[in-house]
């Protein structure tokens, strides 16, 4: 393709995004003038305007860049902004809007670089090699743009030989496709199910010997039975041949995500005085196309991350021993049929573990003695909790600690993970491990304590049959079991997932080991059976229930029942986090209640304490609420409660107050308090921790999954 019909292309796909994200702003802008404004509305409309500017920036629209730069600050205000009329701020946003949509279908490039120098040899390089193998670097790297004459860009409209759809009728398409799967389930289960009923019927006509009846029956059972399993097989693969060919429809290779993100990385590291080289390889490599959507914003928030804070000016690197150029890559692997990994690597500067622990303490994450206890890798995981960030200023690029858990909830919310690593002074790796398709996916059908639930099949590294002898060492106490020569922690499944326990029944003992992988961390979880693997169509939650904890998604199997999918990195979290207790390994078997957690929300607004009470009720906790400090005390005293979550302003008796009364009490000295509240100042963060408070989180800043995750660290 030439550079004038790819940069064509590049802003057709641009200014295609760009309508539905502007349309989006609109709609915060009518709703912030209508009076009709949440916080999750400002949440979005800020992701909004963030990766409309990510996606500006790639195509190389500068002005819209900074245009999107001033509204992202503004929407941020709006948090704390609660003085202005709501219609004259909305006017302030229109105009924000209408600015940027001049800027963008206007078609002007403003970026200083003329198409051919954007993408001629002497701009960053996508060398399908180097970066990922040994060796010289090549002599082909790029060396920093030439900046020359803004030019604009007009669309080409030459004729093809292709149909163009409109991709939302491929994915109806494909939806109805899918619908096909459960029928081709049901029908190979009824097979199943008269092949049984058949031979019932042989059984009884051997006890009873000739029987005419019998035998007419039997003859008319054996022709259905043969007939119906015919007609299954031939739906099974008239089904098969219809995804695969819907599923086509939507496949992508890679090379249409990174479209543009050479000449971004070679522009940024220009404006920041650095030289980069920047390679892929395996963007030959398809995957769904619904997937790579959602891969766009994470991969350009990695990259420039890897030019911003990885790579480091020519001058430093050459003190340190480097080239003068950094290196940032991706290398994209076909891991297994079903499997893709993405690895995003950068030679640079690397994370400082020790900053991290500093920063999880300075937020409350965990207390000292947790963080001791965990090793760097699992430490650099807390670069994604939301509002985390080592940056010591907020800039356009960097301090502004939302973006890592973008990417961490965009990642995961199409089936994948992400993990990091680093070794301070030679670089940062993260690895991205995605589903190749939506449409379908296997999953292994498990039971524990009476109930089904579904586990990814690629996030299950082994299935172990426990033998008694290790039936009884795992449950008498023994916590973590050796897996290919790695120590594991083990727990059982239904103790994770917080079920109630039956009494014991004959079979009901965990009798297999399910060793189960998320973001490279391995744990084990027991169930009482493996039932079988099959394929099976992926439903989404929906909004409501996107944040349950534990559930990714639920299936739908052959006998028409729902079944919920468990999210990997949500079960391998919960064993990483929390120490395993013998007792919670094994206790199931002698029939003693599980007991639920009550937490204790102390907070004077009705509104704040309703939707903490739903939020923790819905995550399986047991919830007793208090309108202030006064009134907690009072419930502590006639209450088993096992986590306070305070406000800090409140009548009578302050949350810092009560913190204190409870450091106080020899009774409830190590009871772990969370503080949630709007006072957002260093000093108030201080002045919280310094009275006891195990974490303290800012209500400007809130997210459901935040406390939840931060409940579960003490819990």
């Amino acid at each position: 393709m030439q550079d004038d019909q790819l940069m064509a292309a590049l802003l057709e796909a641009f200014r295609e995004e760009a309508r539905e994200r502007l349309e989006a702003l609109y709609s915060f802008a009518e709703a912030l003038e209508s009076g009709d404004l949440t916080r999750e509305k400002v949440d979005e409309a800020y992701r909004e305007a963030h990766s409309l500017k990510g996606a500006a920036r790639a195509v190389g629209l500068t002005e819209v860049v900074r245009v999107c730069q001033e509204l992202e600050s503004f929407i941020g205000r709006l948090k704390d902004d609660g003085e202005r009329e709501p219609q004259e701020v909305a006017r302030e946003l229109y105009r924000f809007i209408k600015e940027i949509e001049s800027g963008i279908y206007g078609w002007k490039a403003a970026s200083g670089v003329s198409q051919g120098e954007a993408f001629s040899e002497g701009a960053v390089e996508k060398d399908r090699g180097g970066f990922f193998e040994e060796g010289e670097t090549s002599e082909g790297a790029v060396a920093l743009a030439r900046t020359g004459d803004k030019v604009s860009y007009e669309p080409l409209h030459e004729p093809t030989e292709t149909v163009r759809v409109n991709v939302r009728r491929l994915d109806v398409l494909l939806r109805r496709a899918e619908e096909f799967i459960p029928i081709k389930l049901a029908s190979s289960q009824y097979a199943g199910e008269l092949k049984k009923l058949y031979w019932f019927l042989e059984d009884v006509k051997s006890r009873r010997g000739d029987d005419p009846d019998l035998s007419y029956v039997e003859s008319v059972l054996q022709r259905l039975v043969l007939r119906v399993e015919s007609t299954s097989r031939q739906l099974d693969i008239l089904v098969e041949d219809l995804l695969d060919r819907a599923k086509d429809l939507l496949m992508q290779p890679f090379s249409v995500l990174f479209q543009g993100m050479g000449r971004m990385v070679r522009e940024l590291a220009g404006e920041l005085g650095k030289e980069v080289v920047f390679t892929v390889d395996g963007e030959d490599i398809e995957i769904d196309r619904r997937i790579l959507e959602e891969l766009r914003d994470p991969m350009i928030h990695l990259l420039r991350n890897a030019v911003d804070h990885g790579i480091e000016v020519p001058e430093e690197r050459v003190r340190r021993g480097k080239d003068r150029q950094g290196r940032v890559g991706v290398l994209i692997r076909r891991e297994e049929a079903r499997k893709v990994s993405l690895v995003v690597r950068d030679d640079g500067r690397g994370i400082s573990v020790k900053r991290v622990r500093e920063k999880a303490l300075e937020l409350g994450l965990l207390q000292q003695s947790r963080l001791e206890g965990m090793d760097d890798f699992q430490v650099l995981q807390f670069i994604f909790y939301p509002g985390f960030s080592t940056s010591p200023s907020v800039t356009e690029l960097s301090g502004r600690g939302l973006g890592m858990s973008i990417v961490k909830e965009k990642i995961e919310s199409v089936g994948g993970s992400v993990s990091v690593s680093s070794k301070e002074g030679f670089g940062t790796e993260f690895i991205i491990e995605l589903p190749v398709s939506l449409a379908t996916f296997r999953g292994i059908l498990v039971r524990d304590l009476g109930r089904r639930f579904v586990v990814p099949t690629h996030s299950v590294d082994a299935v172990v049959r426990l033998e008694e002898s290790d039936h009884r060492a795992l449950i008498g106490g023994v916590v973590s079991v050796k897996h290919n020569g790695q120590i594991i922690p083990v727990q059982r499944l239904g103790a994770v997932l917080g079920l109630d326990r039956p009494r014991r029944r004959e079979g009901d003992s965990p009798s297999v080991l399910l060793v189960i992988s998320a973001s490279g961390v391995r744990a084990g979880f027991l169930v009482e059976e493996v039932i079988t693997e099959q394929e099976g169509l992926i439903k989404g939650l929906g909004p409501h229930l996107k944040s349950v904890p534990f559930v990714w998604a639920a299936t739908v199997l052959g006998s028409g029942e729902v079944v919920p999918v468990l999210n990997p990195g949500d079960l391998v979290r919960s064993l990483q986090e929390k120490p395993v207790a013998a007792e919670d390994s094994g206790e199931y078997d002698r029939g003693i209640p599980l007991k639920r957690k009550n937490i204790l929300v102390v907070e004077d607004s009705i509104t704040s304490r309703t939707l903490l009470k739903n939020i923790l009720e819905a995550s399986g906790f047991g919830v007793i609420t208090a309108v202030d400090g006064l009134e907690a005390l009072s419930l502590l005293e006639n209450y088993e409660i096992d986590l306070v979550v305070s406000d800090v302003e409140m009548p009578r008796m302050n949350g810092i107050e009560l913190t204190r009364r409870i450091r106080a009490s020899e009774g409830m000295r190590n009871l772990p308090v969370i503080l949630v509240t709007g006072l957002d100042s260093p000093e108030d963060r201080e002045r919280g921790l310094e009275a006891g408070a195990d974490a303290y989180i800012v209500k400007t800043d809130f997210r459901q999954t935040t406390l939840l995750e931060v409940i579960r660290r003490y819990l």
